[in-house]
C-alpha cells in the first residue's frame, strides 16, 4: 500500500543522479539469477520428486524465488531508468546488503551457539559478496547526502 501511495515519477526525479545505477543494476540483476536458478533448482527438484530438502527450506527457497525475481525486476528497471526500478532498485539493493549482513553474523555466531565448526571460506565468500554489494549501496547513500 504504502508503494501505491508514493509519487514514483517525484522519486525517480530526485533520484536520478545518485548512485552508480548501471552498477546496482548488474548486481542485483546477476545475484538475483543466481539466486532464481539455485532456488528454482531446489523448489522444482523438490516438488518432482527428484530432489530432497527439509520441509523448512522448502519455504526459504519458495520466498527466494519470490526475492530474486523482485531483485531482478528492480535492477532491470533501475537500469532502464523507469521509476519504480528506483524504488525497486535501491530498497532492493538495501535488502541484499542487510541479507548478507545478517548472513555474516549467523557464520559468525553459529559456531559459538552450536557445535557446527567456524567456516572460514563461507565468512570470505559472503564477505566479498557482501563488500560487492555494498559498495554501490554506499555510493548511493553518499550521493543522496549532495
Amino acid at each position: 500500500i504504502l508503494i501505491l501511495r508514493m509519487d514514483l515519477a517525484d522519486l525517480s526525479e530526485a533520484l536520478a543522479g545518485s548512485g552508480p545505477r548501471v552498477a546496482a543494476s548488474v548486481v542485483m540483476v546477476v545475484f538475483g539469477a543466481g539466486f532464481f536458478v539455485q532456488a528454482a533448482q531446489k523448489v522444482f527438484g523438490f516438488a518432482a520428486g527428484s530432489g530432497e530438502i527439509a520441509r523448512a527450506d522448502f519455504g526459504v527457497f519458495t520466498a527466494d524465488l519470490a526475492v530474486s525475481v523482485i531483485w531482478i525486476a528492480g535492477g532491470l528497471l533501475l537500469m532502464q531508468r523507469k521509476p519504480l526500478g528506483y524504488l525497486l532498485g535501491w530498497s532492493g539493493m538495501f535488502g541484499v546488503v542487510m541479507l548478507n549482513v545478517g548472513l555474516l553474523a549467523y557464520l559468525v555466531l553459529q559456531p559459538v551457539l552450536t557445535e557446527v565448526p567456524f567456516s572460514l571460506v563461507d565468512v570470505i565468500v559472503i564477505g566479498v559478496f557482501t563488500i560487492v554489494c555494498a559498495l554501490p549501496w554506499i555510493l548511493f547513500l553518499r550521493d543522496l547526502r549532495k
